[in-house]
């Protein structure tokens, strides 16, 4: 059964496509930004996202579980993700699972990519490790909300 609730969500910085002309503050994110995708979450990140898991947790950490939304590749997502979802259990005490989304083919990544294929339609979901869990699920960047909406 499916429960239609309003969706919250936040962002830990403005990232700004390389297409816009950025100021030197955009710019230091976006390269925040681009190190994070390539597996280096500084420890600026690092803080934000344990602040703001336990600002929604709250003291109630059992009933949360963290999901990240798989990258283009299960290389990829691992090196982005593998040690922060351990850090994030560690500092936050709420499970975190990165095999909840996964991939069950390799895709090109979008921006190399001129073939638009909706990344959610090579998805698994794994419906049961989240049965009766709220989640926060976690990805790199939101340009457009669809990826994130859909899963």
């Amino acid at each position: 059964m499916f429960v239609n609730k309003k969706y919250e969500y936040s962002s830990l910085l403005e990232y700004l496509p390389v297409r816009y002309p950025a100021n030197s503050v955009q710019m230091a994110d976006r390269n925040e930004v681009y190190r994070f995708k390539d597996g280096h979450a500084s420890m600026r990140i690092k803080s934000l996202l344990v602040e703001k898991i336990n600002e929604i947790t709250g003291s109630d950490k059992d009933q949360w579980l963290v999901v990240f939304i798989p990258s283009s590749s299960q290389e990829r997502t691992t090196k982005r993700y593998g040690v922060l979802a351990k850090f994030l259990c560690l500092q936050t005490g709420v499970e975190t699972s990165m095999s909840v989304i996964t991939n069950r083919i390799d895709r090109s990544s979008k921006h190399l990519s001129d073939n638009v294929v909706n990344p959610v339609s090579t998805f698994s979901f794994d419906l049961q490790a989240v049965a009766g869990k709220n989640i926060i699920l976690v990805d790199d960047v939101i340009t457009t909300g669809t990826t994130f909406r859909l899963c």
